[in-house]
């Protein structure tokens, strides 16, 4: 075949028609990826833009996006998505374990337990009310330089005699104004003459708290008027007559009656006002003293103390302590019992035996925190509060450091710690009535003791 000969009309197009059907193929494919591509991209958020790159950034070429997948993410958006799956498939599962732990975890009975402050007693109401704390004024406080004295009574009970005693024995002056008397609460009550005790302390410009036996005669006494105003009403008698007998109440509160019926208004006005707790103020070497009938809640900050311990504490509990024992006391039951089924009969275990197995048990669950939650009561059932008190204060510095001066635990009498002085020497029952005094000089300020003896000469109700 001639190579030169032209090529034959009919075959050239035919050749041309094929590759214009190849163009126009070509054409279309690459046209409907492209427009694919840019539907695909306009779902995705726009990418932002990147600073101009410096002399160290590298070539576009490396720095680029990756190209969009077919499902419309980048391989990183990918990767991340599923990173962040992981992790919450993770932490789902570890909440599962956490709560399937805490099911399965028993409960200590022992953390229910809330501290005293948190829920203490509610506010007195009626004859009842009380102030909760009064400031001394400081002009009467005893100092380095001054004369000054405070001259802090224990328990009188309406023992007359023997306080006009003790107030000659410390020399009280009562025209310079250099002494001032406190008394610690239960001026009244039990004694010979009462109305004659807050006569006195009226007209020495004394102060006091409310202990125990004045709260009582304010609530009596309140009860008697009420009685009395409904008698004088119904027989039209004038508010000042009392045609109440003097009989035994549902309570058996005849002795108080007797001693509310002695007391003028102006002495129940006077009591009255008497706060549950006297904030003293500082003096060298006693530190911020405090004086209540009862004593305070050791750990406790003064704005939670509360009236009723105050006026009638005289131990405290841990109850946190109290469960664990009562636990203790069961896990060792039921090993005793355990053990004589295994032996197949009875097993004699002793008092003494039992309570050491008992107390082993306890120091084997007991915590460290048991006794933070401290509850006071009205019995000596429960542990000495002052102990805890001068440990607690003994680790603070002067400025911070509490002292309490009280009187009712007739169980101790006359206890001088640290930071504790209690005043009772149970002048009513034929021993003693104490005073604290604390006097100023020119040297500092020092504090002693005085006392006097007591006698007994009547019979208490």
């Amino acid at each position: 075949m001639n190579l030169r000969s032209p090529i034959h009309p009919r075959r050239r197009r035919h050749t041309v028609l094929i590759i214009v059907i190849l163009v126009v193929i070509t054409f279309i494919y690459t046209s409907d990826h492209l427009f694919s591509n840019a539907i695909l991209r306009t779902d995705q958020p726009p990418t932002p833009q990147r600073p101009e790159a410096n002399a160290d950034s590298k070539p576009e070429s490396e720095t680029q996006t990756p190209p969009p997948q077919p499902d419309g993410t980048t391989d990183d958006h990918q990767a991340e998505q599923k990173s962040d799956q992981q992790n919450d498939k993770l932490e789902e599962e570890e909440n599962h374990e956490n709560e399937e732990e805490e099911e399965t975890k028993e409960p200590d009975p022992a953390d229910d337990i809330t501290s005293y402050a948190a829920k203490s007693r509610p506010d007195f109401t009626g004859s009842g009310l009380v102030k909760r704390i009064q400031k001394l004024p400081a002009k009467l406080l005893p100092s380095k330089g001054n004369d000054k004295r405070l001259i802090i009574i224990g328990d009188v009970h309406g023992m007359i005699d023997p306080l006009q005693q003790l107030l000659g024995k410390v020399g009280f002056d009562a025209e310079s104004g250099r002494d001032q008397i406190i008394f610690v609460g239960n001026l009244v009550s039990k004694g010979t003459d009462s109305a004659a005790v807050v006569e006195l302390a009226i007209m020495l410009n004394a102060t006091s708290v409310r202990g125990v036996e004045e709260d009582r005669i304010l609530l009596v006494r309140e009860l008697m008027n009420s009685k009395k105003n409904a008698t004088n009403t119904i027989h039209g008698l004038g508010g000042d007559e009392d045609h109440l007998e003097q009989e035994h109440l549902s309570r058996g509160d005849y002795a108080e009656r007797v001693v509310a019926d002695s007391l003028t208004t102006e002495h129940v006005e006077w009591l009255a006002k008497l706060p549950a707790i006297l904030d003293v103020g500082f003096i060298p070497g006693l530190q911020n003293i405090y004086v209540s009938h009862a004593g305070l809640v050791p750990g406790i900050e003064m704005d939670k103390q509360d009236s009723w311990p105050a006026m009638n504490m005289r131990s405290i509990v841990y109850p946190r302590e109290q469960v664990r024992r009562e636990t203790a006391k069961k896990t060792v039951e039921e090993r005793l019992k355990k053990q004589e089924e295994e032996l197949g009969r009875k097993k004699f275990v002793g008092r003494k035996v039992r309570e050491a197995l008992i107390q082993a048990e306890l120091q084997e669950i007991s915590k460290p925190t048991d006794r933070d939650v401290i509850v006071p009561i009205d019995d000596y059932s429960g542990d000495e509060w002052f102990p805890v008190w001068n440990r607690i204060e003994s680790e603070k510095n002067d400025e911070e450091r509490r002292t309490v001066i009280y009187g009712r635990d007739t169980k101790k009498g006359l206890n001088l710690g640290k930071n504790t002085f209690g005043l009772n020497t149970k002048c009513v029952d034929g021993e003693q009535l104490t005073a604290l005094v604390i006097a100023g000089s020119s040297s500092g300020v020092t504090h002693k003791t005085v006392s006097v003896d007591c006698q007994q000469d009547f019979e208490k109700e």
